[in-house]
C-alpha cells in the first residue's frame, strides 16, 4: 500500500470518529424525515444529497487543498518531496488519504439516498448518484 496514503488514513480515522459519523449522520437524518410529512418522501433524500455536497464539495475539498499546505508549514513537506516515494503516489496519497474520512460519511450519505429515493423523480437514483460523485471528484482536483 501507498506510505502516504496509509499515513493518512491513519491520521484521518479512529474508532470514534468512526461511530460518531454515523451516530451524527443519523440523527440529522431522523430530523429530517420527522421534520417532513409523513406522506413526502423527498425531506430524507434531500437532505442526504445536500449532506453529501457538505461533506464531498465542502470538507473533502478543504481537506483536499491543505493536505500539502499543512505539510509545508510543520515543515515537513522537504523530507516528504525529497523521499523514496513517488510524485504520482505522493499525489495520489495527500488527496485520497485526506479526503478519506469526508468520503466516509459522504458514501453513507449517498446509501440513505438510494434506499429512500422517489419513484417518480425525474432521474433514476443510479444516474443521480453517479452524477453527485463525478461533480464531487471534479471539485477535489479543482
Amino acid at each position: 500500500m501507498n506510505p502516504e496514503l496509509k499515513r493518512n488514513l491513519w491520521l484521518e480515522f479512529s474508532l470514534h470518529r468512526l461511530v460518531a459519523m454515523p451516530a451524527v449522520l443519523g440523527l440529522v437524518f431522523l430530523g429530517a424525515a420527522l421534520g417532513t410529512r409523513p406522506e413526502s418522501d423527498v425531506g430524507v433524500a434531500t437532505t442526504g444529497l445536500i449532506l453529501f455536497v457538505g461533506l464531498t464539495g465542502v470538507w473533502g475539498a478543504r481537506r483536499a487543498a491543505e493536505s500539502v499546505t499543512e505539510e509545508f508549514h510543520s515543515k515537513t513537506w522537504d523530507g516528504q518531496r525529497m523521499s523514496a516515494i513517488g510524485p504520482w503516489a505522493m499525489t495520489w496519497g495527500k488527496l485520497a488519504g485526506s479526503t478519506s474520512f469526508a468520503w466516509y460519511g459522504a458514501l453513507l450519505c449517498l446509501a440513505v439516498v438510494a434506499a429512500v429515493w422517489p419513484r417518480h423523480w425525474q432521474y433514476p437514483v443510479d444516474e443521480a448518484i453517479a452524477l453527485a460523485i463525478c461533480a464531487a471528484l471534479c471539485v477535489h482536483w479543482h
